[in-house]
């Protein structure tokens, strides 16, 4: 009840039982435990700023950026797409070896700046700034290349 409530004061009080079509992110990120992103369902977790996208929407609890909803949701796009193995191997695989290997600081060029993270920002609807190392043509497309960084 407590997200009707948050949507309905975002949406109008008309508007209670349309809370699933939302397109509001920050509706999202006021969100205690769940919520609806332009149809998706959104599931908040205890993963801090992390969030991550499989159909379902992982947006974690000190989320604060609108933007990573319409990133993740731009990834939801990627799946129904691509459908469910090229997206996993694509997409998702290449997606988190790469934000590991961000994490221990050994990727070279900024992660979002990879084909799969800038097609979920197109698709999501998010204006980047990449930090400038912005992946050359031909890097790291395949899984095997990202490998060989750790």
């Amino acid at each position: 009840m407590y997200y009707v409530r948050s949507v309905a004061k975002v949406m109008g009080k008309n508007n209670k039982k349309n809370y699933k079509n939302n397109t509001s992110e920050k509706v999202v990120l006021e969100a205690r435990f769940f919520s609806y992103y332009k149809g998706a369902f959104v599931l908040k977790l205890p993963i801090g700023k992390n969030a991550a996208s499989f159909g379902i929407l992982f947006i974690g609890r000190k989320v604060t950026d609108t933007n990573v909803v319409k990133h993740e949701y731009g990834h939801r796009i990627q799946l129904k797409k691509m459908g469910f193995f090229r997206y996993f191997s694509r997409v998702a695989v290449p997606s988190v070896t790469a934000n590991i290997l961000y994490k221990m600081k050994k990727l070279p060029y900024d992660y979002y700046g990879s084909p799969w993270e800038s097609a979920a920002d197109f698709f999501g609807g998010v204006d980047r700034k990449t930090g400038g190392n912005i992946w050359p043509a031909g890097a790291y497309n395949s899984y095997s290349d990202l490998l060989k960084l750790f």
